[in-house]
Formats: structure tokens, C-alpha cells, sequence
């Protein structure tokens, strides 16, 4: 069967047997700490989960949910991005929290049908909140497909407003009387991707935990990527706004997920797209070696605070060009591997990085200051395969380096000579401007 030259890295499914398969970064540990946290607590609580865009948050925190929940937790989890198409959060969060709290046996009803029809305390607040939130009759409200129709309560008078208050407290007695049948455990509920929503239906729905949901023995636990979160809060409030300060409001304990390590991603990746060379003898070719453009990326890769998403993009990038190109076609793995990552990231950098620019007499000056002075905490290996990417560079250009080693008695500088010229047959397939050849590589593949 012939590979497919396009795939990505799609989500899997969770194996209920082994919830952490496929966990390359320990985090079952982390679950483990975070839990210990989450358990000790008595009283309303908020704890923020932060990891950039693209670090696995997710893959952690459904697998989270899942070790709670066989552990006997009663828990929710809501993704608020799979419901950022509709205007106003409250509904939407209403339905999940209601639908799973049935499914875990604590309520007996659902919002779709027996709500209607339902007379204790807790059924007459949810009518009232999604009557006043939304200005629609819960009679009504399978009648009303378009979420659009929501919007802010609008209260005239002092009626409306006491009227409000009493159904808020009767939400909240009800709250409590569930929880109370729960032994003094908590009722654990996740919001997962917040940042990504559109920046009104964040803030709303932060609003509506702080105002419906503070009561003693439902435990938040949030999502985020806290400095997109601060974006979106500037976003309604103005960029004079403390974002900080503002998230404080909601957020009673931060807790970081651990960032991953890019090595260990990388060589998952490496097997998951079977990227390797099927001829002998090239595991450590630098000219069309696989295993070399791994080597090279991860020592890259500390110029740019790479998100996993990103990684992975880089990678279906390359698997695509291995996979379009033939093998032996030449492919100078270190440059490539630098050049995808700098386009991804430093676009004016992608630009300066030509020829003229990697002279003999330039070389030194501008990968120094641009690249190799910003890589830090390398090995003395990894030092070494710099100046390696440093003489490659210098070898592309048009000289002949034989020719010009017979004029120099120095005998360092004359085997610097010969070393670049030897550099220069390995490329030897190159008449025109070799970084333009990788560039032309790079960008017949785009990866969103």
C-alpha cells in the first residue's frame, strides 16, 4: 500500500482502558499533583490551568476528566470553543453542565425536554436565569433555533431587579442541594480553550461563574493561555485595561503545565509520519539524512518559542517534501531545518537569509548576531554542529577553495580551506543559488 504523502497528527480518542496512552511528557504525574490540589478544597474555588496555544492543554485535561471520573469524581467539562458560534455563553454552558450532572445521576432532567415541565426549586431558577439572560419563555424555548436571540437581562425596575436577585439565590440553593448529597466531595468542572473564543463570549462566561456558580463544593477549573486571555480581555476593555488584575478577580490559584520536551515530540513525530531513509548509510549524512534534519531542528528550535502545533506543522511540511522527493535529492538538512523554522516564525529573517549575506567575510557577523547568538544552554556537541551550519553556509558560495588553500601557509587556515572545499563536493549538484534551491523546497508545500 502506498504511504499517503499528506496526513497530520489527528487527536485520539481516549482508550478508556488506558487513559494516558500516548502520553509522551509524564503528565499522568502532573494529574497526579494537580489532583491532590483539587481534592483538599472546601469552599468555591477557581483554579486556572495555563499553557500556550498548542501545548497539548487539551490532550491533558480531557484525560484529567477521565482518570476523576473513574476515580468516583463527579466532574463536567465544557469546551467552550465548540460553542463560540453561539452569541451568549450562558445557554450552552447551562445545557452541558445540566446534561452531564444527569448523566452522573445528580439531577433527574434535562434542558431539552423535561425542564419544561419541571416544579422543584432548582428547575424554577434555571427557568428564571434562561427567562431573564435570554428574554425567552422556557415554554418557548424549543422554539427558538437561532442563538441570537439571547442577550443581557435588561432590568427597568426595582421589582425586576429584586425578582433577579431571588432566582439567583434560588439557583444557588439549588446548586447546593445537590451538592449536598455528594458526602462533602466537590463537583469538579472544567472549561477547556476559553482563549480561543470570541473575546465577549469569554468575558460573559467568566462573568456568569463568578455570579451563578460560587457556591461551596463546585471546584473551576480553567483552560487558558493566560497571556491570549489578557489580549481578549484589552480587546472589549481597551488596551489601558490590567488585564491581570482582572483575570485575579476570577482565578484564585494559577497553575502551570509544564512545557514539553521538543526532543521527545520530535522523534514521536519522526515515526508517526515514518520519516526516514530507506538507503544505507545515511543516519548522519547531513546532505539528504533524515536523522540530521531531527538533529539540526531541535538545536533550532530554542531560537523560537515553538508551540507543539507548530512543530507538528513544521513536520507535515517536511514529511511532504520527503515524501514528493526523491531521496537522493539533495537537501542540505541543517539549512533546511533552520529555513522552515525561520519562516514560520521571523518572516524578515526567512527574507535576509541569502547568499551575499553568507560570504567568507560576512558569514561570522550575520549568523552570530542573528542566529547563533540567541541560541542558548547548548551542549559543546551541540556548539560544534553550529560552526558545522557556519561552514556549510560559506561553502555555497561560488569559490574555489582548493585553488585558494595553495596560496595559504597557515596550516589551520589552509585545512579550514580544504575542509570547505570537501563541503562543496557534498553539494556539488548546485549551479545555481543554493539557498534559493531550499527556499523554492520550502515553499512548494504550505502547511495551515
Amino acid at each position: 500500500m502506498t504511504k499517503p504523502i499528506c496526513c497530520k497528527n489527528e487527536e485520539v480518542e481516549i482508550n478508556k482502558d488506558n487513559i494516558w496512552e500516548g502520553d509522551l511528557f509524564s503528565r499522568n504525574k502532573v494529574a497526579e499533583d494537580f489532583t491532590k490540589i483539587i481534592t483538599s478544597i472546601n469552599q468555591p474555588y477557581v483554579l486556572s490551568i495555563n499553557a500556550n496555544y498548542g501545548s497539548g492543554k487539551t490532550f491533558f485535561l480531557k484525560r484529567w476528566v477521565e482518570e476523576l471520573k473513574q476515580d468516583g469524581e463527579k466532574v463536567v467539562f465544557f469546551n467552550a470553543w465548540d460553542c463560540d458560534f453561539v452569541e451568549k455563553p450562558l445557554l450552552p454552558f447551562l445545557y452541558n453542565f445540566i446534561e452531564q450532572l444527569k448523566e452522573q445521576g445528580l439531577v433527574k432532567y434535562d434542558l431539552k425536554e423535561d425542564l419544561i415541565n419541571c416544579k422543584d426549586v432548582f428547575c424554577t431558577a434555571v427557568k428564571g436565569i434562561i427567562g431573564n439572560y435570554s428574554g425567552i419563555n422556557i415554554d418557548d424555548l424549543n422554539e427558538h433555533k437561532n442563538a441570537e436571540t439571547l442577550k443581557i437581562p435588561k432590568i427597568k425596575t426595582l421589582t425586576e431587579y429584586q425578582e433577579l436577585k431571588q432566582v439567583l439565590s434560588d439557583f444557588k440553593t439549588g446548586l447546593k442541594e445537590i451538592i449536598s448529597n455528594l458526602n462533602d466531595r466537590n463537583i469538579y468542572i472544567f472549561v477547556d480553550e476559553l482563549e480561543r473564543c470570541r473575546p465577549i463570549f469569554a468575558i460573559e462566561l467568566l462573568e456568569a461563574i463568578k455570579h451563578l456558580f460560587n457556591v461551596k463544593g463546585l471546584v473551576f477549573i480553567l483552560g487558558i493561555d493566560r497571556s491570549q486571555l489578557k489580549h481578549t480581555i484589552s480587546n472589549i476593555y481597551g488596551c489601558g485595561m490590567d488585564g491581570e488584575g482582572y483575570l485575579r478577580r476570577f482565578i484564585d490559584l494559577e497553575l502551570e503545565l509544564p512545557k514539553p520536551d521538543i526532543k521527545i515530540f520530535t522523534n514521536y513525530l519522526q515515526q508517526k509520519f515514518e520519516i526516514k531513509n530507506n538507503l544505507e548509510n545515511t543516519n548522519q549524512n547531513w546532505v539528504i539524512g533524515y536523522n540530521e534534519f531531527n538533529r539540526y531542528f531541535n538545536i533550532f528550535a530554542s531560537l523560537y518559542p515553538l508551540h507543539l502545533r507548530e512543530i507538528e506543522q513544521i513536520y507535515a511540511k517536511f514529511n511532504v517534501i520527503t515524501k514528493m522527493l526523491d531521496e537522493n535529492v539533495i537537501k542540505i538538512t541543517p539549512i533546511l531545518a533552520l529555513l522552515i523554522i525561520l519562516k514560520v516564525k521571523d518572516r524578515k529573517l526567512y527574507d535576509e537569509f541569502i547568499l551575499s549575506n553568507l560570504t567568507l567575510e560576512k558569514a561570522d557577523s550575520f549568523l552570530n548576531q542573528n542566529i547563533f547568538f540567541k541560541l542558548q544552554n547548548l551542549s559543546n556537541t551541540d556548539r560544534i554542529y553550529l560552526e558545522h551550519v557556519k561552514k556549510i553556509c560559506i561553502a555555497m558560495q561560488q569559490i574555489n577553495y582548493t585553488e585558494k588553500s595553495y596560496d595559504i601557509e597557515d596550516k589551520k587556515m589552509k585545512a579550514y580551506f580544504l575542509e570547505l572545499s570537501d563541503l562543496q563536493r557534498s553539494i556539488h549538484s548546485f549551479n545555481t543559488d543554493r539557498i534559493q534551491y531550499l527556499k523554492n523546497m520550502i515553499s512548494y508545500i504550505n502547511v495551515a
